[in-house]
């Protein structure tokens, strides 16, 4: 009876270790599983840049005008001011949104630069890339307008931006612009000529806020040298002429005389 009960303690024993090594495996196996998965986040992240592109280039498609009076918030949705302007920088040509911080009702406001390469579209609204707070952006550059030169409102940001112009885009010329016939091309009667506009600053060599004719054939010269696939073929219409029969080619021998 005695050799019965220690073998039935015996067995009991070893039920019970096989039972705590299975649950020890499960356990492990359990820990497992996450690792497995662990690795996939990296496609979500990958997602989010991927969005976060298309949010920019949503943007830069923009005009203007469509910015202007907008709120600008943080990526969390918090409102830190408001778009009253979009400028370029004398130095860099680099775009910035002007934003009005703080203030009521338009009072107490204090206005800085924000790059417009850090803003993004998000579902309609304009947001920063980074997380800020309102005291963040106030703490911002104060917007100092001798340093930005004003930009169309009918542009878009990314023709701004250095992309330039339209495919089949061509400038006027001296006389369609100069509208008054005055001799002179003022900012109002250039409105029209967005790349005028951007490059004012240097064709008005002078600095009397007009262009006159000179000046404009410099810039004219320039923006075709830019932009070769915008020649009229007309320049190169007379090289075909050149070709044409004129009724003797060198292989032909003049005619024989009678004798």
């Amino acid at each position: 009876m005695e050799k019965k009960h220690l073998s039935l303690i015996i067995g009991t024993i070893m039920g019970i270790s096989v039972a705590a090594s299975g649950s020890v495996l499960a356990a492990e196996t359990d820990t497992e599983s996450p690792s497995e998965t662990g690795m996939q986040p990296a496609a979500p992240m990958e997602s989010d840049q991927q969005a976060a592109g298309g949010q920019a280039d949503a943007l830069m498609q923009m005009q203007v005008s469509e910015l202007k009076g907008k709120p600008l918030a943080s990526p969390d949705g918090t409102n830190l001011g408001e778009i009253s302007d979009i400028v370029q920088s004398t130095e860099d040509q680099s775009l910035h949104a002007v934003v009005a911080v703080g203030g009521m009702l338009g009072v107490g406001q204090n206005r800085v630069t924000y790059p417009v390469e850090d803003l993004q579209l998000r579902d309609g609204e304009i947001v920063t890339a980074t997380q800020m707070t309102e005291e963040d952006l106030d703490q911002r550059t104060a917007y100092n307008a001798d340093d930005y030169e004003s930009v169309n409102d009918n542009q878009r940001l990314a023709e701004v931006s250095g992309e330039g112009p339209s495919p089949g885009a061509e400038i006027a010329s001296f006389e369609e612009i100069d509208q008054d016939g005055d001799g002179y091309i003022s900012r109002e009667e250039a409105q029209e000529q967005a790349d005028l506009v951007n490059a004012w600053q240097n064709v008005d060599v002078d600095s009397d806020d007009q262009i006159n004719e000179a000046e404009f054939s410099a810039f004219e010269a320039g923006w075709e040298a830019a932009n070769p696939e915008t020649r009229q073929e007309s320049d190169t219409g007379m090289d075909s002429g050149m070709g044409e029969d004129t009724g003797i080619t060198g292989d032909e021998s003049p005619p024989e005389q009678p004798e």
